[in-house]
């Protein structure tokens, strides 16, 4: 398992929204070592099935949830196994790994607006999620999306092969490109701002990825 992860931020959004209310056991704020693992812990994921997707305060519906992990188990099937002939006979692998975390809130000290500081505590905890509880991939070839409500923050985090095809400027685009989904107002959905990023994500993986025409369109017309 590569335990190097290589990341990318973008912090999208820029207004406060208080956490759904979640039942008294579920946690409305999250330290990665208590965050479940979809995989054998699925039931506390909010999922009725081993996933790749991990919601366990239900902030996105479970239709939306179905439909973002159809995505990913669709990008693992029809992408090429990238670890190498050997490592991919061994480990039955098919292709690249996304998955995605959802919480309401995380653990952090800082209760500041610095972004090198958020960068910090929300790389502590993407990366406890993964290389602690989670470990999918073989190689590097996996990619972590990471929602936080209450912070308000979009993350990707990459292992080192992933990266080398989802690089830093295509992450960045793809991740901005979603951006309007998570601002606050009429056109905020959380599901489809996820599901658009990690239907990106797949084609790049598959190298069919083409910028999103709609998006520059609405660029243009903001700036005039």
């Amino acid at each position: 398992m590569d335990t190097k992860p290589l990341l990318c931020m973008v912090v999208v959004v820029i207004a406060t929204v208080h956490a759904q209310i979640a039942p008294t056991q579920i946690p409305l704020k999250w330290h990665w070592s208590q965050f479940p693992n979809p995989q054998n812990e699925f039931g506390r994921c909010g999922r009725n099935k081993p996933s790749y997707i991990c919601d366990p305060n239900h902030l996105i519906s479970y239709k939306g949830a179905n439909a973002i992990d159809r995505l990913i188990n669709q990008t693992l099937t029809d992408s090429t196994c990238p670890c190498g002939a050997q490592s991919c006979i061994r480990s039955k692998r098919s292709g690249y790994q996304i998955a995605v975390a959802i919480v309401p809130e995380f653990y952090t000290s800082y209760n500041g607006s610095n972004p090198d500081r958020l960068l910090l505590e929300t790389r502590r905890f993407a990366y406890g999620i993964y290389s602690r509880r989670w470990s999918f991939g073989v190689c590097g070839e996996w990619v972590l999306l990471f929602y936080t409500q209450q912070q308000n923050i979009v993350y990707t985090l990459t292992g080192r092969l992933a990266r080398s095809t989802l690089n830093d400027a295509l992450l960045e685009q793809i991740t901005l490109d979603a951006r309007h989904f998570f601002a606050a107002g009429p056109q905020r959905n959380i599901t489809q701002g996820l599901l658009q990023m990690v239907e990106d994500f797949r084609n790049v993986f598959l190298t069919r990825y083409q910028r999103r025409p709609f998006v520059r369109a609405a660029r243009l017309y903001r700036r005039t």
